[in-house]
């Protein structure tokens, strides 16, 4: 075999492969591929984990319709073209990638802005990363809707800086990996406008760029271990949940300005940072499961409800918001019994070192009214004569 890709005479059936055809680099195919400015196409694409050679194109497209499937066991994939022609893009069916390396060798000019070549996953495509898959970047990553990008590979997913990953399907990360890659010239961000999670891995995820839930069917969730935000985190619309026993680290404020936040589940979810509501609603627990959350450092709250559940038949017998430094109160509490079960005492709604201000309104649901008692280190309720 030569080394360009766009030669008929280079492939089994002495014609260049197109969307329609299954391509196969195995360890019959002893040559590289070294066709920087040109497109490849594939309907599959299987590379075996005896080739040990370099496919560079300038891109590179695999429509596998709905029932195609791809496998990547080994080998490098390299794209040459920039973010206007360069992209590697997979559409419908499987990519199960348990090995091997894709990669570009773009490089930012050295000024101004700059738009690196894409990886997509279309078409409702399931990619699943698993062992040593290899993401190596510099890529812009977009995650399509119906599309799902399962991660449970053992090295990190690299955009390399100044990228950003555009999530309008699902992404779910099964492992301890982390998103490397920062903002650089103002660029560089994480968007998610509908699933990220991770279900499985008791260790950190990292995410180096400015993380954003940005639309009403945006869902983050943090199922297992800890997610940890190297940047800010900022939600202006969809649903943030902590499962209890997880955490979701932030090196500064993770703010909820819209939309939801919650925990899941009895015990205590967990933010290591700061927590700011300016808009929106935060559930304590959730759906009538009495929880604690707790924040690490500080808790501010200029806007937007905190909700608290109170159910005197419950060992414990209301939610709790615990806060490790300052409580900088503001928006609306609303408060709710269950089934009527006032706690017979005073009882801590929040816990913190030291507080300011206070809620601009409490709302009383489920039929019992409190009086607010903020106190130097808790806030207390207490119950009616």
């Amino acid at each position: 075999m030569g080394n360009d890709w766009d030669v008929a005479a280079n492939w089994v059936g002495n014609a260049v492969p197109t969307l329609a055809d299954d391509v196969v680099f195995d360890i019959t195919s002893t040559a590289s591929v070294l066709s920087p400015t040109i497109n490849g196409a594939a309907h599959t694409l299987k590379i075996t984990s005896d080739y040990t050679g370099t496919i560079i194109l300038q891109s590179l497209t695999v429509s596998q319709g709905t029932a195609g499937t791809s496998t990547i066991q080994g080998g490098t994939i390299d794209v040459w073209g920039d973010g206007s022609v360069g992209l590697v893009t997979f559409t419908g069916g499987t990519l199960n990638w348990s090995a091997g390396t894709i990669k570009s060798e773009f490089t930012p000019p050295p000024a101004g802005a700059f738009n690196a070549p894409d990886f997509i996953l279309d078409g409702g495509v399931t990619a699943n990363l698993t062992n040593s898959s290899n993401f190596a970047g510099p890529f812009d990553l977009y995650v399509n809707s119906g599309g799902t990008m399962t991660i449970s590979t053992s090295n990190n997913i690299n955009v390399g800086n100044g990228n950003t990953i555009t999530n309008g399907g699902t992404i779910d990360v099964q492992s301890d990996v982390g998103f490397a890659g920062m903002q650089f010239r103002g660029q560089g961000e994480f968007d998610n406008s509908k699933i990220f999670k991770k279900s499985a891995g008791t260790g950190q995820t990292g995410v180096q760029m400015p993380f954003k839930n940005l639309n009403a069917l945006a869902e983050f969730s943090v199922q297992s271990g800890t997610v940890y935000l190297f940047g800010s985190g900022t939600q202006t619309a969809g649903t943030t949940t902590i499962f209890a026993g997880t955490t979701l680290g932030v090196a500064d404020t993770y703010e909820v300005a819209a939309g939801t936040l919650k925990s899941n589940g009895p015990g205590t979810a967990t933010v290591t940072g700061n927590l700011k509501l300016s808009g929106g609603d935060f559930y304590v627990g959730t759906d009538g499961t009495i929880g604690t959350f707790f924040v690490t450092n500080n808790y501010t709250q200029t806007g937007g409800t905190l909700h608290i559940d109170v159910d005197g038949a419950q060992t414990q017998q209301s939610d709790l918001l615990k806060i490790g430094n300052l409580a900088n109160l503001g928006g609306n509490l609303t408060v709710n019994t269950l089934n009527f079960h006032s706690p017979g005492t005073v009882f801590d709604i929040l816990t913190y070192a030291t507080h300011l201000n206070d809620f601009a309104s409490i709302t009383y649901l489920g039929g019992v009214s409190y009086t607010a008692i903020p106190g130097l280190t808790a806030y207390e309720l207490w119950p009616p004569a």
